[in-house]
């Protein structure tokens, strides 16, 4: 929680992450959830969004499960981490129009990368479609040489995706990417939306993490924006 609201070039961590939802959703639609007793994110944040306590760390399929009354009801969820703030908003866009325009039950970020990061792996089979998530740490030798990546930012149907987190958390399982995983396994429909700067993938779990976000987001400053089509061509 504390690298949350670390500083991020002229924001926070948090912040900058919020401020990638909210160029794509409303803020009257936002929901963040945190931790029980947490005061530190919605001071970063601000008060014009709904806030959800999330009883116990128990995972991002819990964290999700924590806001379900928020989105229950709606045609649509999107899932996005508040650790990995340079996300730009078209990736965000994208993911969502390749949810609402080609359809399906769960939508995945993807992002194909240059060498072995510690990420879940998503595999495909001959046709193109997703067969799995493989978690970095699982591999075997000839599953390395897979380089596309799950990000960790999802579009969902609710329906689909909360009966995965309870069947889930009934054996005590609640990470979000289990989740996904058991999406994929049930048959579902499942699409990604595959990003191709990678910088925007960087995580922040560590000191080190965040130098190397810091230096992500000065780069930006001084290299020329990359164009970005989160169109969909059928």
């Amino acid at each position: 929680r504390a690298l949350l609201t670390s500083p991020l070039g002229d924001t926070t961590v948090v912040a900058a992450a919020l401020a990638t939802v909210r160029a794509v959703v409303p803020p009257e639609r936002i929901t963040v959830v945190v931790a029980a007793g947490d005061t530190a994110v919605r001071t970063a944040l601000g008060e014009d969004l709904t806030y959800v306590e999330q009883a116990g760390a128990l995972g991002t399929g819990h964290a999700v499960a924590a806001a379900r009354e928020r989105f229950a009801h709606a045609d649509e969820v999107l899932v996005a981490y508040a650790d990995t703030p340079l996300l730009r908003p078209e990736s965000l866009r994208g993911l969502l129009n390749r949810f609402r325009l080609i359809g399906g039950d769960l939508a995945l970020l993807t992002a194909v990368v240059a060498e072995p990061l510690p990420y879940g792996r998503i595999e495909r089979d001959g046709e193109g479609r997703v067969t799995a998530i493989l978690e970095a740490t699982d591999l075997t030798d000839a599953e390395r040489g897979l380089l596309e990546i799950n990000v960790g930012a999802y579009a969902a149907a609710p329906a689909v995706l909360l009966a995965q987190i309870d069947a889930l958390a009934a054996v005590g399982e609640h990470r979000l990417t289990e989740v996904a995983r058991r999406v994929i396994e049930a048959g579902s429909a499942v699409v990604t939306y595959r990003i191709h700067d990678t910088d925007e993938v960087q995580g922040i779990n560590s000191r080190e993490e965040l130098a190397l976000a810091a230096d992500i987001v000065l780069r930006r400053l001084f290299e020329p924006r990359r164009n970005t089509d989160t169109s969909i061509v059928f």
